[in-house]
């Protein structure tokens, strides 16, 4: 639907006043004076300007009856033979000479021969709903919401030139209000593809800016409180930017190119590979003198199998049948991998070349006596509390639930939300009374042709139900008069027919070829010459078609115009596109709705729309949880005993990880947040650095045994900087402008610190407490 009918360079001004009147003159002035400003911008429509040219009217006309069933067509041919057609005149005469309504007597002296009025009821509204254009298009049913489009007058190629140009509009249009007391009053509000992609764009820019700087604020000073130099943290920096530009390389030669979510795999690359290379250096500051292979003998275990691990849960996403989400898993797994090469093989050996103060073995978060004896019970104690705490919390408050909102990825303040929020309130059929569901068709030609088909004769048939008459030639828009469907519209009647084509294009020309005969039948019966103008043009262009070649024709374009963007596209493959739309019922939803779900039956047609698509992904969710967690936890399993050999041991290393993920589940009840979209990203991300962590501790303890059993003296320190550093980082993310991204930065801190916590701290009391026979 974006790609068929999205106008990247348009802009949409909207003027919300309670006076029509005063709107209606408003909404001219403006567009008249925007249209004198050369180089702002051109093609400014405030109406459809196309139904007031009678050229384009007749081109319309011509066309419906060239893509009308055969057998309506040969029924107009019929009406217009010599021996019908004096009948068919007199009968107009009569209906002009006894009417008393001023638009039926208007259209009947400038097209008497009805050839218009297929035409005609495509725009006409029905008694209680809207027409295809929805009013004119451009005004709201009541009058008190337009519209004015603008094109931009060059490509705006980025999101800079895109707010350069925004605010170049806004500008003009405050000084044409400045300039105009007249208009005091009136709501101005800018929307469209130009203002969401320089306020997404621009805020994502400005939350970048701020994250990093921030970020590295938080490791430059965990840094130096940790190692008190900053050399190695330069270090450690490069060998960062040579993962990310490896994994980029990486990732461009196996996919081509990367989508909008798989971007974000730098961001959990930075946490995990981060720690590959810390816990290294540790252990080089306490082996004091060694070389680099001693060290990597004591890093390696742990980095392989920690890698290893994480990248299998990361690839793990690659079973998922959406396309951003699997190759963020799979590119994440790359980096994971190639940044403990990069970490072990560059920077671990570059590291111990530089002049470090070394770390005696005891210096830690305690030592094997003394204070750790007095509060060796510490760490089980705060474990009970906090799982009652957390216990309790769930009890009273329930889990988490999963929202299906797309509230979470607006910005926090964004004028282009809002706007088109109103502009749906105000434009689209029902308003927000009842459930409005665009319908897309597409594929080849015959096979949209087709879904029109069947959608217009279902919705005829739901329309029918509710007692609503239905109109016998086209698929005019229905109103509900009983509390079935609203207003509808499929462009069957547009959408180019083949087999009609062919078939009507010579019967059309046959008529066509008696123009002379029934001009002079229309002046003998007493008409103007002017009646025959309408039908003249008709007339001509059915004559060109016929003598032409017989080749498929598709409507004039400018039909295309109005809020939608368009009803009919062709693809560059040969394809084709076709938007309606339905309107439900006040009180149903898309979701819900049987009519919605036999449309959605029909092959080559899908309902669209976010409320539809956020119901199809709950559904999905499900299955998707299964397809990958299985496999991801066999794997995960199997890897975990490949690592460490021992059930005691996997299951310290899988209650770390339980007792992380109640901690964060328990916190989300507390501050009754739930899961969206973007905050999901904290499981894997906690998960992965939850293994991580879990192993370093593991093979830190399994090689200290006589300093005593809180590894705080081997990795814990290493740990402690790359959790909080991980962490805080994330953190930053709260100060963003968008509410996914402080959702997520909130869960990804409160994870990754109930992780490192549970890691560093309740993992070797619990060591300790589960004693075992070990093997080095």
């Amino acid at each position: 639907m974006r790609d068929a009918f999205q106008q990247r360079d348009r802009l949409v001004i909207t003027l919300e006043n309670s006076d029509p009147e005063r709107l209606h003159a408003a909404a001219e002035s403006l567009s008249a004076w925007l249209r004198e400003r050369r180089g702002l911008c051109v093609g400014v429509k405030s109406s459809q300007t196309a139904l007031e040219d009678p050229d384009f009217l007749a081109g319309i006309a011509a066309y419906t009856w060239l893509n009308a069933p055969p057998e309506e067509v040969k029924a107009l041919a019929a009406s217009l033979q010599p021996d019908a057609l004096p009948q068919k005149l007199a009968a107009a005469l009569e209906d002009l000479a006894t009417s008393t309504d001023g638009q039926a007597m208007a259209l009947g002296s400038y097209d008497p021969l009805g050839v218009g009025m297929r035409t005609l009821t495509l725009f006409q509204s029905s008694r209680r709903g809207q027409g295809i254009t929805g009013g004119d298009g451009f005004r709201s049913p009541d009058g008190t919401f337009q519209l004015i489009f603008a094109e931009a007058p060059v490509e705006l190629k980025d999101y800079r030139a895109a707010g350069a140009w925004l605010d170049r509009m806004r500008s003009a249009v405050r000084v044409w209000r400045d300039g105009r007391p007249e208009f005091a009053g009136m709501n101005f509000a800018f929307t469209g593809e130009p203002v969401f992609r320089s306020e997404i764009s621009a805020g994502m820019e400005s939350d970048m800016k701020q994250s990093i700087g921030l970020i590295s604020v938080i490791v430059g000073g965990l840094f130096w409180l940790l190692h008190r130099t900053v050399k190695p943290l330069l270090l450690l920096m490069l060998a960062l930017l040579i993962t990310n530009l490896l994994t980029i390389g990486l990732a461009g030669l196996f996919f081509g190119s990367l989508n909008v979510m798989s971007i974000g795999f730098a961001a959990i690359l930075t946490g995990m590979v981060e720690d590959f290379g810390v816990v290294g250096l540790h252990e080089a500051q306490t082996l004091k003198n060694s070389s680099w292979g001693e060290v990597a003998r004591r890093v390696v275990p742990g980095v392989f199998w920690s890698a290893l691990t994480a990248a299998a849960v990361f690839g793990s996403l690659a079973l998922s049948s959406l396309p951003g989400i699997s190759q963020l898993g799979l590119i994440t797994a790359l980096g994971i991998l190639t940044g403990a090469l990069v970490m072990v093989c560059a920077f671990l050996p570059l590291a111990l070349r530089l002049k470090m103060p070394p770390r005696r073995a005891g210096h830690g978060m305690g030592t094997a006596e003394g204070p750790r004896s007095r509060f060796s019970s510490l760490p089980g104690w705060t474990a009970l509390v906090l799982t009652l705490a957390c216990f309790g919390i769930l009890a009273v408050r329930g889990f988490p639930g999963l929202t299906s909102e797309t509230a979470v990825l607006r910005p926090v303040n964004s004028e282009a939300y809002q706007a088109m929020e109103r502009l749906q309130e105000k434009m689209q059929p029902g308003g927000t009374e009842g459930g409005w569901v665009p319908l897309i068709a597409s594929g080849t030609v015959e096979e949209v042709r087709a879904a029109l088909t069947q959608a217009s004769a279902l919705l005829e048939k739901a329309a029918a139900s509710s007692g609503e008459e239905i109109s016998a030639t086209t698929t005019a828009t229905i109103s509900s008069a009983g509390g079935g469907i609203g207003p509808w519209f499929m462009p069957t009647p547009l959408f180019p027919c083949q087999a009609c084509q062919d078939t009507n294009r010579e019967v059309l020309g046959r008529i066509a070829g008696n123009s002379e005969s029934i001009a002079q039948a229309m002046d003998t019966a007493g008409f103007e010459k002017d009646a025959f103008l309408f039908a003249g043009k008709v007339f001509e262009a059915w004559k060109q078609w016929a003598a032409g070649p017989a080749e498929l024709r598709w409507p004039d374009t400018a039909l295309l115009e109005g809020p939608a963007g368009g009803m009919l596209a062709r693809t560059a493959d040969g394809g084709a596109v076709a938007m309606g739309f339905v309107t439900l019922p006040s009180g149903e939803t898309s979701a819900g709705s049987g009519l919605v779900r036999s449309l959605a039956a029909i092959p080559h047609l899908e309902p669209a729309g976010w409320e539809y698509l956020t119901a199809g992904m709950k559904a999905l969710a499900s299955k998707e949880v299964v397809r990958i967690c299985v496999p991801a936890g066999i794997g995960l399993a199997v890897l975990l005993w490949l690592a460490f050999r021992s059930v005691r041991e996997i299951m310290l290393a899988l209650l770390t990880l339980a007792f992380s993920g109640l901690v964060l589940v328990a916190w989300m009840a507390a501050v009754r947040m739930d899961w969206n979209m973007v905050n999901i990203a904290a499981v894997p991300l906690s998960l992965g650095l939850g293994l991580d962590f879990t192993i370093h501790m593991i093979y830190s303890l399994r090689r200290l045994p006589a300093e005593g059993g809180d590894g705080g003296r081997g990795v814990g320190r290493a740990l402690l900087y790359c959790g909080l550093s991980t962490g805080l980082g994330f953190g930053s993310l709260a100060l963003s402008g968008n509410k996914g991204l402080i959702s997520m930065g909130l869960c990804c801190t409160v994870g990754v610190l109930a992780t490192l916590f549970t890691a560093a701290l309740l993992l070797p009391w619990a060591w300790r407490r589960w004693p075992a026979a070990r093997k080095i």
